[in-house]
C-alpha cells in the first residue's frame, strides 16, 4: 500500500451529514471538484473516517475508485 495525498485532500466531498439532502445540486457541484482531484491522484482506493463522505464517495465515483474507512485499510495492512 503506497499513500498518495490528491490536491485538495481538505475539502469538503459536498456530503456534510443532511446537506446532501437539503441542497442536492450544490453539493453535487462541490464533489465534482473532489471527484477529478481524486481522479487526477491515480489512486484505486480512497480513504475517509467520515460516514457522510463515505456515502457521498461511493455514490459519486461509483465503483471507478474503492471508498474504505480507515480502519478498514488498518485491518488489511495488519493482515
Amino acid at each position: 500500500m503506497q499513500f498518495v495525498e490528491m490536491q485538495d485532500a481538505d475539502r469538503c466531498v459536498g456530503g456534510a451529514g443532511t446537506y446532501i439532502v437539503k441542497d442536492y445540486e450544490t453539493s453535487r457541484k462541490i464533489f465534482e471538484r473532489k471527484r477529478k482531484a481524486i481522479l487526477a491522484s491515480g489512486a484505486q482506493t480512497v480513504a475517509t473516517s467520515c460516514p457522510a463522505c463515505m456515502i457521498q464517495l461511493k455514490n459519486g465515483l461509483r465503483g471507478s475508485v474503492s471508498v474504505k474507512h480507515i480502519a478498514e485499510l488498518l485491518n488489511e495492512a495488519q493482515e
